[in-house]
């Protein structure tokens, strides 16, 4: 399975705790650890166990935060997509766009950054996973330096 798993939860003081399977890094920290790019054999199985992980979403279902951060990786070589904090299910059929906007600038797909005039639907992952296959293949996503108030403009 290319989903992070949780273990268990518990209300505890008035809180939520959710405990997740434990994986040794994120694919954020090993860009930036090594300084690097992948090989496109590398950056296609990385991209394949995203997909994976995305696939059994059922239909209508947004991730909404795809990016490098979010996929984390084992020292045995597993790849689990994780974080769907902002994820949202499109309601069926009286909605098939969301309008508020939530992830991360770099990442986010036009029609996001534009969410109150136009809506988005599912489509954005796609823009999301097209990044951070460029952010495999490059290093760092584009507009990275820019600051987060210039890209959402």
């Amino acid at each position: 399975e290319s989903v992070i798993r949780v273990l268990s939860s518990y209300e505890y003081k008035q809180r939520i705790w959710i405990f997740l399977e434990l994986m040794d890094d994120d694919l954020t920290n090993l860009l930036e650890h090594y300084h690097t790019t992948y090989s496109e054999t590398v950056v296609k199985y990385i991209l394949r166990k995203i997909l994976e992980g995305y696939a059994p979403a059922q239909p209508g279902i947004i991730h909404r935060d795809i990016k490098s951060d979010n996929v984390l990786i084992s020292k045995s070589g597993e790849i689990k997509l994780a974080d769907f904090g902002y994820s949202c299910r499109l309601a069926e059929p009286e909605e098939d766009k969301r309008s508020s906007r939530v992830g991360t600038a770099a990442w986010m797909a036009p029609e996001l950054i534009k969410a109150k005039s136009v809506g988005y639907g599912t489509s954005i992952d796609i823009w999301s996973f097209g990044i951070l296959a460029v952010e495999l293949a490059n290093g760092e996503p584009p507009n990275l330096g820019q600051a987060q108030s210039q890209i959402l403009v």
